[in-house]
């Protein structure tokens, strides 16, 4: 599956699991924004940490999406996300964003 389609198909189940562990304001970016997304990709989510996020909840996220939507997924902070774009390697350059 795509994860476009797997995006379309569970939005609001994302939104649910990114709220459960104290994430907000979660985005995708990458090449299901650019739709050029295929059955290899996967799915770059970006989300605000509030006060109370650990790092087990972004682990938690990332797994509970994961097995929910079949796809390959990475989550990412907005900081983490800034280092990123300055490595040529990851191709961060552009950070085109849609909201989940």
């Amino acid at each position: 599956m795509k994860p476009s389609a797997a995006l379309a198909a569970h939005r609001s189940q994302i939104r649910d699991i990114v709220l459960a562990h104290r994430a907000v304001n979660a985005r995708v970016f990458g090449s299901v924004v650019h739709r050029s997304d295929t059955e290899d990709s996967n799915l770059d989510i970006l989300v605000d940490t509030t006060d109370n996020t650990t790092l087990f909840d972004l682990g938690a996220i990332r797994y509970k999406l994961r097995h929910l939507l079949g796809v390959p997924v990475d989550v990412l902070t907005p900081g983490f996300a800034y280092d990123m774009r300055n490595l040529p390697a990851h191709g961060y350059y552009k950070v085109d964003m849609g909201i989940v």
